[in-house]
């Protein structure tokens, strides 16, 4: 049985746009030709068959020679912990891992939760605080010709 049987068509195509943009059900509506999409998007999800249909889709598009998420997430956790291990030849026996690869998985695992946020500080001149100007579109659009003149004119 075919992951799409007992869809229409227009289910058949919001589910594979819905799996193709990451899950956007109002994305995917208007994919399928909805012809409102925010509303039907939500209404299409609600249908036991479509969301089986996505969990299908989903199953049968996943190599399952590929670590998933979480999978890679324990496995770091355990080589963190030094419950994973390696043959090592000069022992002639398995042992954890070294500290340098501990600290790589401990890294690895971070970056995947999103512990490391990367910052940046802006300032105004001098270091002081930036100064926001609301400037009215007619003034921009004047400013933005002034600069094509004076880029054209060189």
């Amino acid at each position: 049985m075919a992951w799409h049987d007992g869809l229409s068509e227009k289910q058949r195509r919001f589910v594979e746009a819905f799996a193709a943009n990451g899950g956007n059900a109002t994305r995917a509506a208007m994919a399928a030709g909805y012809a409102h999409p925010h509303v039907k998007g939500s209404q299409t999800l609600e249908k036991v068959s479509v969301r089986e249909a996505i969990e299908a889709l989903r199953l049968a598009t996943t190599n399952p020679a590929i670590a998933t998420r979480e999978q890679r997430q324990v496995f770091w956790s355990r080589v963190i912990r030094g419950e994973e291990t390696y043959f090592d030849p000069k022992l002639g026996r398995e042992v954890p891992y070294p500290m340098k690869a501990r600290l790589r998985a401990s890294e690895l695992l971070g970056k995947s939760q999103g512990d490391f946020v990367h910052r940046r500080e802006v300032a105004g001149r001098g270091g002081g605080a930036l100064r926001i100007v609301q400037v009215p579109p007619k003034e921009v659009a004047q400013r933005v010709e002034e600069l094509r003149e004076a880029i054209v004119g060189q």
